[in-house]
């Protein structure tokens, strides 16, 4: 069937996977079976993403992976992507720019762009240790209260955000010991007292452990919020992140924060062929390897004319004295030559140019 398949190239193997694209964040991983690329594109059903998104200016360039690892300090000019294999699996590798860019709230380089609760003490810069805008807010935690609470005012609209799955994110540093006495970071997005979204951390923002002695990035995304109250989205008036205190907690020192900010990502698709051949008998298990007579085949319900050079093709891969048969091998050239040419017509071949060069769809 690959065999076929990949010489006649039918729509039945193209397939979509659509995520969300953050600026901030370079690999994503793959749907199983997946086999060829085709394109990148801005899925505009996204909410705040112009319909005009998918220009010139703005598409998706394919390169080589490690093209795209090269950082030259300069602002990404154009979109790219690549398929990469480089960490173990089957992944997509991006860089480009968010059509609504990140937005700092508090790059936290001061002392004085926000209020504390009674539990941080000892506040000061750090002008040594940190990942943006020159300095970072060192602290310790104490034991005064359950939750220790940093709180930056200001007044936001953040519905655009909430209905794009938007989030906020902020480096925290965790010095030895620190992680096991935090059960969890929140973030509050508060319109009035008692109303507001609340978003929690326990990993980083790709999922990992806080590192020890390092920066973490956390997000909390808004998709995952828990609304408490009667929040308004158009007028949110502080931010809160909040250090929740585990059972062991004792107090923590060299606590830092440094640069919270807001990113909205963009909703794409990519198209791509795909190495399934069918599904299982109840047509919702998707299989690579057709091996029972009940299985379903990705084409059968426009194609059924495939059937014949498969057959054939497989009984001269498990018979192959077939090939010195010239009845066989007529037979097989002549149903191979006329389902290329029926779904030739049906399906023809266009002349694709991209970035990566020139080749031919269907």
């Amino acid at each position: 069937m690959e065999f076929v398949q990949e010489r006649l190239g039918l729509p039945s193997d193209r397939k979509i996977f659509t995520f969300q694209f953050f600026s901030d964040t370079k690999f994503y991983t793959l749907p199983d079976g997946y086999s060829d690329t085709i394109g990148l594109f801005y899925n505009t059903t996204n909410a705040g993403v112009a319909k005009d998104s998918n220009t010139p200016n703005r598409e998706w360039n394919s390169h080589e992976d490690t093209e795209i690892l090269v950082d030259t300090g300069s602002y990404d000019r154009d979109n790219r992507y690549a398929f990469t294999t480089m960490n173990g699996s089957n992944q997509l590798l991006l860089k480009g720019r968010n059509v609504c860019g990140p937005n700092v709230i508090n790059p936290f380089n001061t002392t004085g762009q926000q209020t504390y609760s009674s539990s941080v003490t000892g506040y000061s810069v750090d002008s040594n240790i940190y990942v943006k805008n020159g300095a970072s807010l060192l602290f310790t935690l104490t034991n005064a209260e359950g939750t220790s609470t940093i709180s930056t005012a200001g007044q936001w609209d953040i519905l655009n955000l909430l209905n794009s799955q938007g989030a906020y994110r902020v480096y925290v540093y965790f010095p030895t010991g620190a992680a096991a006495q935090i059960s969890s970071v929140t973030l509050q997005a508060l319109s009035s007292t008692g109303n507001y979204y609340t978003m929690s951390a326990t990993t980083d923002y790709l999922g990992n452990a806080f590192n020890t002695n390092g920066w973490s990035l956390l997000s909390f995304n808004l998709d995952n919020s828990t609304t408490v109250g009667t929040p308004v989205a158009l007028s949110i008036t502080s931010l809160n992140l909040g250090f929740v205190h585990s059972g062991s907690f004792t107090g923590i020192s060299n606590m830092r924060v440094n640069y919270l900010y807001q990113i909205q990502p963009d909703l794409l698709d990519f198209i791509y062929y795909s190495t399934y051949k069918g599904t299982d008998s109840t047509g919702t298990q998707n299989k690579i390897l057709l091996d029972q007579p009940s299985d379903i085949a990705s084409f059968g319900s426009f194609a059924p004319n495939l059937i014949l050079p498969i057959a054939l093709k497989g009984a001269q891969i498990l018979l192959p004295q077939l090939r010195g048969d010239l009845n066989f091998t007529q037979l097989y050239a002549t149903g191979f030559t006329e389902t290329m040419l029926l779904y030739g017509k049906k399906y023809p071949r266009k002349r694709v140019t991209k970035a990566s060069g020139t080749k031919f769809e269907r």
